[in-house]
């Protein structure tokens, strides 16, 4: 946390996403062969979508989970370009539950 903000390391980002991602994987081994080179690349391209969204988040937490009501989330009132996650939002969420929806929707994607 700096200045209120929180934030999250990259490395971090990097060995959750392998975690998460060693389960697909070992379906994607048992299954058959003609699947397993399109069943790969479509685990790589949400993984590469999770780490852009990451990236383009600034590592800031709550701007990554869509929660950070404040849009710029720092007090420079420079606008934050919205990540997917913001942008997938519909008013109607709260705050809470649209984190919460994001986690299990990129938990269960991986």
């Amino acid at each position: 946390t700096h200045d209120g903000i929180a934030y999250f390391r990259r490395e971090g980002l990097e060995s959750l996403l392998c975690w998460l991602s060693l389960p697909a994987l070992l379906t994607i081994a048992a299954g058959p062969d003609a699947a397993r080179s399109q069943a790969i690349e479509q685990l790589e391209a949400r993984i590469t979508e999770a780490r852009a969204d990451a990236e383009s988040s600034g590592y800031r937490l709550a701007l990554w989970l869509g929660t950070d009501a404040r849009a710029g989330g720092d007090d420079d009132n420079t606008p934050a370009t919205p990540t997917q996650a913001e942008e997938k939002t519909t008013t109607e969420a709260t705050p809470t539950t649209t984190g919460e929806a994001q986690r299990d929707a990129d938990s269960a994607r991986l």
